[in-house]
This record gives C-alpha cells, sequence and structure tokens, in this order.
C-alpha cells in the first residue's frame, strides 16, 4: 500500500496501514509518497525488493575469472534479498593448471576505512579532485544527479515518525542529532553509504555512522580487465593496419614513456562505483561513480526496510558492464593537439542503457571524457561532458523519403547514363 501527498490525515493513514497488514506482504505499515518523484522511486524500489526476494542463488555465486602473468583474478558474491549484496574480488597464483588455493589478497579486506577512500565522480560545480562524492556535496549531488532521471531520495530516517510511522533512529527511538524530517539528511547518508557506513542500519543500533562490515558491492556481470603498461604492436605488413597507424604516429614514444605505469584492475560494482585496484597490492586507488548511473542510486532506499529489527536496502543493478581499454591517438576534450590516450568505456550493463568514458593514462589521476544514458522511461537521451554539464536531449522523429537520398539519387543517375546497365538490368 503507498498512501499519496503530504496531508494525509491520521485516520486515514490507520486505514491504509491496515490493508498493508491486510494484504499478507512483509510490511507492516504502507508506504507514504510525498511527490510525484517520490512515488516512481518507491515503485521501482518495491518492484525490485519482490524481484530480489524471488531470486534464488548458491552463496557464493562466481561471476567469472581473469587470469594475468601466471596470476588469476577472481569474483564472487553472497546475495541477500534485503541488503547490498557482498562483493569479493580475490587474486590467487596458478601452480600448473590449478589455482593456489591460499589468495595473495581479497579487495573487499583492504578498503579503506569510508572516510579515507577516494570517490569521485563529475559534476559541474563540484570540486575536480578525486573525492568529490562527500556529504557536504550533497545539495548539489541530490539535485542534479540523484534526481535527474525523476527519482526522489526517500525520508528513511525521519525526527517525528511522521512517515511510514517509523521514527526510530529520530526522537522516537534513538535521539540522532543529524536525523531529521525531509530527504537531506538522507541524500548525506546515501553517499556515506556508498562510500562504506551503516546508515541503513543494517544490525539494528542507530549508530549511523558506523563502518559496515562488508563494503564491497557484488561485481556481477561484470568481468574486470587489468590494464598494464601500454604494449600494443606496431610492426605492420601494409598500410591498412592499425599497426601501422600506431608506428606513423609515434606510439612507440609513448608507449615509452609510460612503460613503468602500475598495473591496475577496473571492475564495475552494482552500487554503482567502477573500482580502480592496484594489481599488485589489491588496494583500491579510488572509485569512479558515473555521474548518470547516480540517478538510479535513490531506489536502493525502501523504506519499508526500516524496522525495530534492523534496517536494509534494496540490491540494485548499478556498473554492470565489462570495462573495455583501448589506447587512443585523439584530441582530448579541451585539448590542442592530438596524443595518445589510455580509453576506458566503461557500459552499464544491467544498470542502464549508457556508458561512461574515462582518460586513464595515469591511473592515479584519472579524466571523465563523457557519459551518455538513455532513458526510455522518460524518453530522454543524457550526455554528461567533461567538466559535468548534463546535457538531456528530448526523443524526436522524422520522415525521410528514401528516393531523396543523395546515394540513391547517384545510382539513379547512373543508371539513367548507363544504356548497357541498362539494357542488362531491364532485361
Amino acid at each position: 500500500m503507498i498512501a499519496y501527498g503530504d496531508t494525509i490525515p491520521q485516520s486515514a493513514m490507520d486505514k491504509f496501514n491496515e490493508m498493508a497488514v491486510a494484504g499478507g506482504s512483509n510490511y507492516t505499515t504502507a508506504f507514504v509518497a510525498l511527490s510525484a518523484q517520490d512515488l516512481k522511486t518507491q515503485l521501482q524500489s518495491i518492484i525490485a525488493t519482490i524481484t530480489s526476494e524471488n531470486l534464488a542463488y548458491t552463496a557464493p555465486a562466481i561471476s567469472g575469472s581473469v587470469g594475468d602473468e601466471g596470476k588469476v583474478f577472481q569474483m564472487q558474491f553472497d546475495y541477500y534479498a534485503s541488503k547490498e549484496w557482498e562483493g569479493s574480488l580475490k587474486r590467487s597464483a596458478i601452480n600448473g593448471s590449478q589455482v593456489d588455493t591460499n589468495y595473495d589478497w581479497e579487495a573487499s579486506d583492504l578498503l579503506p576505512s569510508p572516510g579515507s577512500r577516494k570517490i569521485w565522480t563529475s559534476l559541474q560545480g563540484l570540486n575536480d579532485d578525486l573525492n568529490n562524492f562527500i556529504d557536504t556535496n550533497s545539495d548539489l549531488i541530490n539535485l542534479n544527479l540523484f534526481q535527474l532521471t525523476g527519482n526522489a531520495v526517500p525520508d528513511y530516517h525521519n525526527d517525528s515518525g511522521s512517515v511510514n510511522g517509523i521514527g526510530r533512529c529520530g526522537s522516537s527511538g534513538y535521539n540522532i542529532a543529524t536525523v531529521e524530517d525531509g530527504d537531506g539528511d538522507d541524500a548525506k547518508g546515501l553517499i556515506n553509504f556508498i562510500r562504506g557506513q551503516d546508515y541503513f542500519d543494517y544490525d539494528g543500533d542507530c549508530n549511523l555512522a558506523e563502518t559496515r562490515d562488508h563494503y564491497l558491492a557484488d561485481i556481477y556481470n561484470s568481468q574486470v580487465v587489468v590494464v598494464g603498461p601500454p604494449n600494443a604492436d606496431t610492426a605492420s605488413l601494409n598500410e591498412n593496419q592499425e599497426a601501422f597507424f600506431r608506428y606513423k604516429n609515434n606510439y612507440d614514444t609513448f608507449a615509452s614513456q609510460n612503460s613503468t605505469r602500475k598495473k591496475v584492475i577496473y571492475a564495475g560494482a552494482n552500487n554503482g562505483i567502477l573500482h580502480a585496484f592496484d594489481a599488485d597490492t589489491g588496494i583500491e586507488i579510488w572509485g569512479f561513480v558515473p555521474p548518470l548511473i547516480a540517478s538510479k542510486l535513490p531506489t536502493m532506499i525502501n523504506s519499508g526496510f526500516n524496522k525495530t529489527s534492523g534496517g536494509g536496502t534494496v540490491p540494485i543493478f548499478g556498473v554492470d558492464g565489462s570495462p573495455v581499454v583501448h589506447d587512443v591517438f585523439m584530441k582530448k576534450p579541451g585539448g590542442t593537439s592530438k596524443e595518445w590516450l589510455s580509453i576506458l568505456m566503461v557500459p552499464y550493463g544491467r544498470g542502464g542503457a549508457g556508458f561512461s568514458v574515462l582518460d586513464v593514462t595515469d591511473p592515479d589521476n584519472p579524466d571523465h571524457l563523457y557519459s551518455i544514458l538513455n532513458d526510455r522511461i522518460r524518453g530522454y537521451v543524457y550526455r554528461s561532458d567533461h567538466q559535468g554539464e548534463i546535457f538531456p536531449y528530448s526523443y524526436g522523429g522524422r520522415s525521410f523519403n528514401i528516393n531523396d537520398f543523395t546515394e540513391i539519387m547517384t545510382v539513379k543517375n547512373n543508371y539513367r547514363n548507363n544504356s548497357t546497365i541498362g539494357d542488362n538490368l531491364t532485361k
């Protein structure tokens, strides 16, 4: 049951709550949607919850592995119906045809504390550094990213208990200074949750700033890619090969200049983060939240999970596609001339019909070049440029007469002007 509006009398809410119980769902109270945006987000969250509750996996599930010079990187995840799926990324040695059971490292064990991580996104108005996805930027992120595709951050923790009748971590329970009515505290909380804090109170103690036991999300459909020093071939047999193009445009110098570049693992996770891990140590270098995927993050919030027994979130698909890397000779946006760049394309997979493109030539100083998202529901294609400015393009359609195409007219003229062809075609 969802009650819609912000002036619902208590007598009406009592009826909604009674119907929620009578309906036999897991929710003892009705949802409250205060706006059209909130209603859309609530519906998506409820549908995603129903879907996740009916999935079945053996835990942990193996989603894939990638080999590299005597080492293998394996991705696994543990499945939960009302929590973020827990991911792991391990590096192990290959002994003959066997994988060593004693792994070298496991990335989830090595993640920096939430406050020490470098998590960044691209948005006009934010500082252009590798740690701008932080709660002090929540107003800009909430307005321009979280709400971009019509979603809204639900009021999960509230002080008065007026929303869904639950305020257990506010004045009616634990009196926490940071908990307030409205979505301001929840936008900050969502950012901190992505960073690793237990804002949605998985353990039920109302300590919303503590670090979660596990905060590497599942690397599910996204296959990792390992990127080291540039090593593409420049030897060619003819001018039509890409190797000749590299040779002609001085790729060898680019490779020499980056010959000591650290080896990095890039992997997409379903909490909306593209991770960059040091392949030798397993330590996270940075995490990138694609600006157009950030608009999906509010759908992980389900106020029905805010119970006295503990909290929860909806498992979602975020960065679910497999990254692809290639060395490209191009002029960088804002640049003055062409140069060799290591370009990483990050498709979103089941997270959305779109992708982001990053310059990872220097893995310690990546740049966002652009992102694209096709929002089929709202009928927009969104583009985020290298400065973080977002441009929406509405769907449109035009019709054309194929006989007016230049190519068609050329064929017709050639046909008319060549009597031999014309005779043969007639016959």
